[in-house]
């Protein structure tokens, strides 16, 4: 066969283009292996990863692309691999939690052993035995079948937005490949990944938060009613997204519903965890922490984490017995702190945070640990402890819908008028009104509207009468408004200047678009705070806020977990760091939602 002079030139071109996509393939591989995931070549001849007759493509023939992984993945005969224990417990040990905690808060942070945060009196190191272990995660990934020579391909899944959590699932992949496991990264825009996955329990394994303070979320996300396909109007909050079922745990969770003995819960609570940590369905990684950098000047400064929202404990912050301060704005008297906004909003949908703390005081206030502490009121008393009755006026037999309650003598607004009960029919009256009418910007809780009514039956004597039983009464009435506060006003734009308080501090002066200026309530019942002012700066801008620490402007700023600022502010000598673990607990969550 004679060919033309064209003809070949465009067999050659086709050749050198032949030649170019072979090397291209095997540069791609190799480009992969150095990622940790290695292109695949061979036969598998394991009964437990891929079918003896089906042919594996060499790496000539396909690069490890995500849809050649889940081929892989296909041809495994387990198609619940995460239902065995052993390669859960395989999967525990193999992550190595210590360097994540290191690579992501340097010595700031540590390894989470508990659903509680260090400091909660219901934490317990159940997940302690789950030390990095790689000899022991490859025994219990070969007791499945599984291992170096024949992979488990699994895949792991979190929000596409946060770089902590792919630096996380990096380090996974990393752990994983030296046991046998592959893993695919599968990320997700927040919304898809929540809505699509999560909910659906469709992921294998996967990376979000869990409130784990909270008694309702955790019952919601590992009890067995709880599980996403069996909602319904009646069984709400189904978020046992990890299809987790365990008799004992569901008994748990029915004992702690009426438990008030913090013994007996501290108890239960042990036990919930050393079965959760047992049957290895989730692996606690990190919290959240939340760090305050403040002058050296100041002493005693601390704070709670209630919510993931910041409370300061300011009643006992003072001024350092050697600062040489002797008074006025930034010496002292005022202590100036910054705050991450826009604008300050002072009810702020009446949720509690650092700032309406120092203003509002409620009925009872909540703690880490989910017991309340009354502030404003002297006692209750309900069904269980009627007993106590003659020793309380105007009130009549309790049913088992009602809690009757006396307010302090001792309480005051911050203009000196005493806070009655018809300041608490006042806020209950606003509350349903923005609750049944929604014409407000509030966000008030709906539980309110569990409350059938109120009885008022003294100036300082009340009932909270129920529609049905309901046990987190006390969380009620946690900002109480004073009579009369919005009668003629726009609610929505309603001045700070005019907003009366009971808590350790008053509002003195509101600038729009720079600060908020607090003093001392001289009517304050509780403790007296040593700082006279608070002087809160505002700038959504976290660098703004940042400089004016540095620079001297302010005084205290919650920063972010930022390691090398962090050491910055510490090396200078001019600053120190209070650094607490949050309630969002970051976990490594385990489906064990059978294959369709």
């Amino acid at each position: 066969m004679k060919f033309t002079g064209n003809l070949r030139i465009k067999l050659f071109i086709a050749t050198l283009l032949i030649i170019s996509i072979l090397s291209s393939i095997t540069f791609a591989s190799c480009r992969f292996e150095d990622l940790g995931l290695e292109a695949i070549s061979g036969k598998r001849d394991s009964k437990n990863t891929v079918n003896k007759d089906d042919e594996v493509p060499t790496v000539e023939e396909q690069v490890m692309t995500e849809e050649f992984f889940l081929q892989l993945k296909a041809k495994q005969l387990n198609k619940n691999p995460l239902s065995d224990i052993n390669i859960r417990k395989a999967i525990l040990y193999a992550v190595d939690r210590e360097r994540i905690a290191s690579e992501l808060f340097g010595g700031y942070g540590e390894v989470a052993n508990s659903l509680f945060p260090v400091g909660s009196i219901y934490w317990n190191p159940s997940w302690s035995c789950y030390r990095y272990d790689p000899g022991a995660a490859k025994e219990y990934l070969a007791k499945a079948g599984y291992g170096p020579d024949n992979p488990l391909y699994i895949t792991i899944g979190a929000v596409d937005n946060s770089e902590a959590k792919e630096l996380v699932e990096e380090i996974i992949r990393e752990d994983f490949k030296k046991i046998g496991i592959d893993i695919w990264i599968f990320n997700k825009p927040p919304k898809e990944w929540y809505e699509d996955f999560v909910k659906n329990s469709d992921y294998e394994i996967g990376l979000w938060s869990l409130i784990g303070s909270d008694e309702d979320c955790l019952k919601n996300s590992f009890s067995s009613e709880k599980i996403p396909s069996m909602e319904t109007e009646d069984n709400t909050n189904c978020e046992n997204f990890y299809w987790y079922k365990n008799e004992k745990v569901d008994q748990i969770f029915f004992r702690l519903e009426n438990m008030q003995d913090t013994e007996e819960r501290k108890g239960l609570f042990k036990d919930l965890q050393d079965q959760l940590a047992g049957d290895a369905v989730v692996l606690p990684l990190y919290n959240r922490l939340f760090v305050i950098a403040y002058n050296g000047r100041y002493e005693n400064i601390d704070f709670e984490v209630i919510d993931n929202h910041l409370r300061f404990d300011i009643e006992k912050w003072a001024v350092a017995g050697d600062s040489g301060i002797d008074g006025g704005e930034g010496d002292g008297s005022t202590v100036r702190v910054g705050y991450q906004a826009e604008e300050i909003d002072i009810f702020n949908s009446f949720e509690i945070n650092c700032i309406n703390d120092l203003v509002f005081d409620g009925l009872y206030e909540s703690g880490n640990d989910g017991a309340y502490d009354a502030l404003l009121v002297d006692g209750h008393i309900d069904n269980e402890n009627q007993d106590q009755i003659m020793e309380m006026e105007n009130f009549g037999p309790i049913t088992g819908l009602e809690k009757a309650i006396t307010l302090r003598d001792d309480v005051y607004w911050d203009d000196g008028t005493p806070v009655t009960t018809e300041d608490i029919r006042y806020t209950y009256d606003f509350y349903r009104k923005v609750l049944e009418e929604g014409d407000y910007f509030f966000e008030i809780d709906e539980d309110y509207l569990k409350i059938d009514s109120l009885e008022i039956t003294g100036d300082k004597t009340f009932k909270i009468i129920f529609k049905d039983r309901f046990d987190d009464w006390q969380k009620f009435f946690s900002v109480i408004i004073k009579k009369d506060t919005f009668l003629d006003k726009n609610v929505n734009y309603f001045p700070p200047g005019d907003i009366y308080g009971c808590g350790p501090y008053g509002i003195k002066e509101y600038v729009k678009d720079s600060y908020l200026l607090l003093e001392k309530n001289e009517y304050y019942y509780g403790e007296k705070p040593q700082i006279e002012n608070v002087k809160i700066f505002y700038d959504p801008d976290i660098h703004n806020l940042i400089a004016m620490l540095k620079e001297g402007e302010i005084d205290i700023l919650s920063i972010p977990v930022d390691k090398a600022l962090m050491e910055e502010l510490e090396s200078s000598g001019e600053f120190k760091l209070v650094i607490k673990q949050g309630n969002l607990l970051e976990h490594l969550a385990l489906s064990l939602k059978p294959a369709d």
